[in-house]
């Protein structure tokens, strides 16, 4: 079986050890860390939120920011937390996330 992409989600706090355990999990049955994504909700604390992303980058998945909407579309962010998004988001920057956490693509690095 062939599985172009697997998409998870760590959005909540306590969402980190049950991620940690699915990414390490399928690490090791094969999943390449490019078809490992990570949806992460951001939106509120830019350096905590930048920390996790890097460390599910380090677990061996790629991280995928989105901005927190409610139902109605709000709130409004402005071109700061939209291009911080984008750096973490857009397959464009995908390249650039070695160098912002300190490890290649396809290598774990203990958190």
């Amino acid at each position: 079986m062939k599985i172009d992409g697997l998409w998870l989600a760590c959005d909540c706090a306590g969402d980190e050890k049950p991620l940690e355990i699915a990414i390490e999990k399928l690490r090791r049955a094969g999943i390449k860390q490019r078809s490992l994504r990570v949806y992460v909700l951001i939106g509120k604390d830019m350096a905590r939120e930048e920390d996790r992303l890097k460390w599910i980058y380090r677990l061996g998945a790629m991280p995928y920011a989105q901005l927190y909407k409610d139902g109605n579309g709000k709130p409004e962010y402005d071109n700061k937390w939209k291009s911080f998004m984008r750096t973490w988001s857009l397959p464009v920057f995908r390249g650039n996330l070695a160098k912002i956490c300190g490890a290649p693509v396809g290598h774990t690095v203990a958190a």
